[in-house]
């Protein structure tokens, strides 16, 4: 790994990591409905694994209704030549499925590079080794596709 590549691991839910890392550790903040409203996502070095950057995040997402949409958003600063690894998990006791994407500082979906790249069931989907083309912020979406009962009805989840 050169000094200029880096790897993005995003922990989108407080694991038991106990006092191993030193990453950030963020609450989801509302509004971050559009991409716009995006929640910022500071991304610290792993102290232990060199060029491993990442965050921690918890966050709940509600069923699509009555003046929700059923996604967040995120964004985090990446350069080119990093590599992005996400994986979605499900914290509470109502099993979420989801669609993970990522957008560039335009809004444009960024395309899937390989046949492999964002893959698994919706309710343990990935993002694995994703090469991120140029320096910038990107924008992850969180969108909600089913498990929840009511309109309004709330599921915790967390992306690593």
């Amino acid at each position: 790994m050169t000094s200029r590549e880096k790897t993005i691991l995003l922990l989108l839910a407080v694991m038991a990591f106990g006092s191993r890392t030193a990453w950030a550790q963020h609450i989801e903040q509302e509004p971050n409905d559009t991409l716009q409203a995006s929640q910022r996502i500071e991304l610290l070095a792993d102290e232990h694994i060199e060029g491993l950057w990442g965050a921690l995040l918890s966050a709940s997402l509600n069923r699509p209704g009555q003046g929700d949409n059923g996604e967040d958003w995120y964004r985090f600063e990446a350069r080119e030549g990093d590599r992005l690894n996400l994986q979605f998990f499900n914290e509470g006791d109502t099993e979420l499925k989801v669609s993970l994407r990522l957008y560039d500082g335009q809004g444009n979906e960024l395309s899937d590079p390989s046949p492999r790249t964002i893959w698994g069931a919706a309710s343990s989907q990935r993002i694995s080794d994703f090469p991120i083309q140029s320096a910038g912020p990107i924008f992850l979406r969180v969108r909600y596709s089913e498990g929840l009962q009511g309109v309004g009805a709330v599921g915790r989840y967390g992306l690593a």
